[in-house]
């Protein structure tokens, strides 16, 4: 039961972080991938913490909570997404 609430809230994270804030971003459980571009890389990591502090939650440091990078890791997944945007005949 508790599990299935957690993903009710984290449901209407995502959708206050897509709709409110205008950040491609999905969840999986408790973890939140988002993709922007790199100058608003600090904006929207910025914007993000500040929802969850407005709300009251606490975000993890450390290794949750890694700096913005062109590879993405999602639970074990991970993307590499340095070349999006480049195109080559």
């Amino acid at each position: 039961m508790v599990v299935l609430v957690f993903n009710v809230v984290a449901m209407a994270l995502e959708w206050l972080a897509v709709r409110l804030l205008a950040i491609l971003a999905v969840h999986y459980f408790d973890d939140f991938p988002m993709v922007t571009l790199v100058e608003d890389a600090t904006s929207t990591r910025y914007s993000f913490e500040s929802l969850l502090s407005l709300l009251g939650w606490d975000l993890k440091g450390g290794d949750k909570a890694p700096p913005w990078s062109p590879m993405l890791d999602s639970i074990g997944a991970g993307f590499d997404l340095s070349g999006v945007g480049t195109y080559s005949l």
